[in-house]
Order: C-alpha cells, then sequence, then structure tokens
C-alpha cells in the first residue's frame, strides 16, 4: 500500500479532475487487489472508459465491503466486455484524496462469470493439480473425502460442488455405465471439461472399485505428462492414462519418447528399423515449425516441390527463416496506394508497409492453398506471416505419413512398447460410462491439434 500512497502524494499537489480520481481509485483498488494475491488482468479496451479487471470467485461484496467499496450492476449504454460480467465500484467513504461516491468499472474475469453461459470451469480447475491431489497416494475412501472437501473450498457457492461430489460417489462403482439421478445440471459445454480433467479423478475412483486396484498415486502434470495416475495394487505401479469422449484421443509423439526412454524395459529399445523411427526421432529434436517443413522435406512431398517453384529457392533450402522472410518480401507494399474519395486523393499505403489483410501474400499463395489446405480468414488476415505456409504443410503431413505403405503399423509397434491402460470417460447428462484398454490393444494414426499453441506432431489411437 506504500506504493499507493506515494502516488498519491504526488497528485495531491494539483487539484484533482473527475479522471484523476478514477484513476487514483483504480490504482488503490489494484494496490489492496495485488496485495490479497489476485492477479489484474491488463485490458486496454474499450478505449477511453477507465476500468479494471480481475477475477473473483462466488459473491464479491464482503471483499470490496472491507476496501470501503459498493458493488452496482453495470447499466450503461456501451459495452465493456461482451465476455465478462461488469459491474460498477463506488467508494462508501473518503479515501484519504478519493472523494465517496467515486466510481470505477469492474470486469470480473473469473470464468463462471461469463455472460454467455457454458464456461463454468476454467481449463484443467477441475484435474488433481488444481484440487491438491498430485504428488499423493489415496485409497478409494480417502480419495473421495479428500476432493469433496477441496470442491467446497473452490466452489463455495450453488450446487457446483454438491454436483460434482456425486458424480465421486457414482463412480465408485463396477459397472462401466451408469445413470446418474438427478439429471446433471450443467450447461452442454461445461461437460467436456468435466470429462477432461474431473474425468482423471473419477477414472482412479472407478479403476480402484472396478479392478481391484488399493490405492492411488497422482504425479505432478509437469513431470509426467502421458500418465495422469498410478494404480497400486501388491506394490506394484500400473500407469493410467485418462482420455476423454468415447475415442482414444490424441497424445504427442514425445510423450510416447518420452514413456518409452522412463521404462527400465524399453529405454534402449532400437527402433532404427522402424520406418516410423526416423519421424520419431525428428519431432524429438526439433519445434513444431521445423518439423512440418522438414518431413516434406524428407519424404520429397509434390506440396513442397510446389512451394519451392513458388518462392524460387530449392526444397533443401526452405526452413523458418526463409519462409519468414519471403513472406514479408511478397507482402510488402511496392509502391504507395492512393485511392480518391470526394476528389481526393488520398495515401492509403505507403511503399515498404505490410499490405493490408496481408492481400498481397494472400494473392501469392491463392492457388496453392487452394490447391493443398485453405488456412481460416483468421489467418490470411493475422500478422504470423509464416502461419500462411507452415500451418497447411502440417495439415496435409499427418493424412500423408498414414497413407504410407507400413508406417502405420511401424508407429503401432513403437507406440506398444508403452505398457498403459487408457481409461475413456464420458460424462454426459444423464449417464457416466468407462472404458478401459491397454496401450498394446490399440492401433495408432499420426494426428495434428493444430499450428495454434506450438502443437507438435501427435497421434490418435483407435482401440481394437
Amino acid at each position: 500500500m506504500q506504493k499507493f500512497k506515494s502516488y498519491l502524494t504526488e497528485k495531491a499537489q494539483a487539484e484533482l479532475s473527475v479522471d484523476d480520481t478514477r484513476k487514483l481509485l483504480k490504482k488503490y483498488i489494484q494496490t489492496s487487489v495485488e496485495n490479497s494475491g489476485i492477479k489484474i488482468v491488463g485490458s486496454s479496451r474499450p478505449k477511453g472508459i477507465v476500468h479494471i479487471r480481475f477475477p473473483i470467485a462466488g459473491d464479491p461484496k464482503g471483499f470490496f465491503q472491507a476496501m470501503k467499496l459498493k458493488v452496482s450492476p453495470f447499466k450503461e449504454n456501451f459495452i465493456i466486455s461482451s465476455k465478462y460480467t461488469a459491474y460498477v465500484l463506488t467508494t462508501t467513504e473518503a479515501i484519504d484524496n478519493i472523494p465517496k461516491g467515486t466510481r470505477i468499472y469492474w470486469v470480473n474475469s473469473e470464468i463462471s462469470q461469463t455472460t454467455g453461459g457454458g464456461q463454468l470451469f476454467a481449463n484443467k480447475a477441475l484435474n488433481p493439480d488444481n484440487l491438491n491431489l498430485a504428488g499423493q497416494t489415496f485409497g478409494l475412501a480417502a480419495l473421495k473425502k479428500v476432493t469433496k472437501k477441496q470442491l467446497k473450498i473452490k466452489f463455495p457457492e450453488g450446487d457446483t460442488a454438491k454436483q460434482l461430489s456425486l458424480l465421486l460417489d457414482l463412480a465408485d462403482t463396477k459397472s462401466a455405465s451408469i445413470s446418474v439421478t438427478p439429471e446433471m445440471k450443467f450447461d452442454d459445454k461445461d461437460f467436456p471439461k468435466i470429462s477432461a480433467d474431473f474425468g482423471e479423478i473419477l477414472s482412479a475412483i472407478w479403476t480402484m472399485r472396478s479392478k481391484n486396484f488399493a490405492e492411488v498415486y497422482f504425479p505432478s502434470a509437469s513431470n509426467e505428462k502421458l500418465i495422469d495416475f498410478y494404480g497400486i495394487k501388491v506394490g506394484r505401479q500400473y500407469p493410467f492414462s485418462v482420455k476423454s469422449g468415447s475415442t482414444g484421443g490424441k497424445v504427442t509423439v514425445t510423450n510416447i519418447i518420452r514413456a518409452i526412454k522412463q521404462r527400465a524395459k524399453t529405454s534402449n529399445a532400437d527402433n532404427s528399423h522402424e520406418i516410423a523411427d526416423e519421424v520419431f526421432n525428428m519431432v524429438a529434436q526439433f519445434s513444431m515449425k521445423e518439423q512440418m517443413i522438414m518431413l516434406h522435406q524428407k519424404f520429397k512431398t509434390p506440396m513442397i516441390k510446389e512451394l519451392s517453384k513458388i518462392m524460387g529457392m530449392s526444397v533443401n533450402s526452405i526452413n523458418v527463416a526463409t519462409i519468414k522472410d519471403w513472406c514479408e518480401k511478397e507482402n510488402t507494399v511496392k509502391r504507395d496506394v492512393y485511392e480518391t474519395k470526394r476528389k481526393k486523393k488520398i495515401k492509403i499505403e505507403s511503399k515498404g508497409d505490410q499490405s493490408k489483410d496481408n492481400y498481397l501474400l494472400t494473392a501469392k499463395l491463392a492457388k496453392w492453398h487452394k490447391k493443398w489446405s485453405q488456412p481460416e480468414k483468421k489467418t490470411l488476415t493475422g500478422r504470423d506471416l509464416p502461419r500462411f505456409i507452415i500451418s497447411p504443410l502440417g495439415q496435409t503431413i499427418y493424412p500423408l505419413l498414414n497413407n504410407m505403405p507400413g508406417m502405420a503399423d511401424s508407429l503401432t509397434r513403437i507406440a506398444q512398447q508403452v505398457t498403459l491402460i487408457q481409461v475413456n470417460v464420458n460424462v454426459k447428462t444423464k449417464t457416466l460410462n468407462f472404458t478401459s484398454n491397454f496401450f498394446k490393444r490399440a492401433d495408432f494414426k499420426f494426428s495434428w491439434a493444430g499450428y495454434s499453441g506450438g502443437n507438435t506432431l501427435g497421434f490418435s489411437m483407435k482401440m481394437k
């Protein structure tokens, strides 16, 4: 708070305008909130509207009352946030040089406060790490008890904790399909996250009951990205991987490589005779962007041969740096561009600028895109120019790999070296479904989750 007071002393030397008092109030709130351990969310929109954003779960009145602030509904005729709920914060008494009645807008960026509904849970909010279960071993009763306690702490308002606790009890069964009564009251958009994240805990409970495991151990998510929990039976640990939905889901090649290296029986396995091994090694050593280029180069695809002609360089000269340089060059405006408005000549683009909405680069690659893989509009109008090329390369390489003679079988032989039990949990409004299979009973195909987030080449599995 000392930081705020020094700022206030400087401003007190001059008469404060309405805007000044709002900025002082914003600084006061920011300091108080950060001292409470809550992170402020930066935002420059809407322009010219002084406001502040940070998340508060549950009823915020008590939190702000301690700060001498009143919370009121936002009733203005403009929009601050189209996603989250906005409020008005008003000082209930003078706070140093901030007069009583000073107002500021607050956007509650807590995920459960979205205006559209169906986004109650943030990503990973219900997984073992965020429910403080990671790094611990539990028996069946203890896991249910501790998880229910954590849910009450995390969701003190409404029926969220109660309904999630109901799922814990329902998962304590030997049945693979369980009816949910009464029906779950979550929005349809919430169920995928319940299945994906809370499904790890539900699967652990179901595994202990249906497969006669005495205990489970949840590793830290940062340590073992493929393994969600270990089932413990007669002192031996069995690794489990949990996937959401009725299908096997996607796993990265890197995770499989790591799992193979971690196992004593396979850590020194020689897979050099496998056609898929070169793909695995390339994925292990290079970034996503490099992978997609190099895979096309390795297999001398017609797509990259056409690209080399468009770029005016050899196939082997194509890399991340040359793609970036070429895209920027092709997208550069070559001369000043004017348009006439009301008989006046107005310059709309200057020589040396990057073209508006990337129309120059779009035109240059239009035929190539149409033939091989058409990027989305957000890619074509975005500022990540290498994405114009890398994304289509990625979208076409994994189907090509899967269609190569012997590749799918080779991939399956390598992946099956990992002895994991796959548990699929599928949470629906009326039923809770589980299936379990060994990796050794699965067929594998390469897949890719897409350019966003730097996703490396992965694969999907289909249970036999």
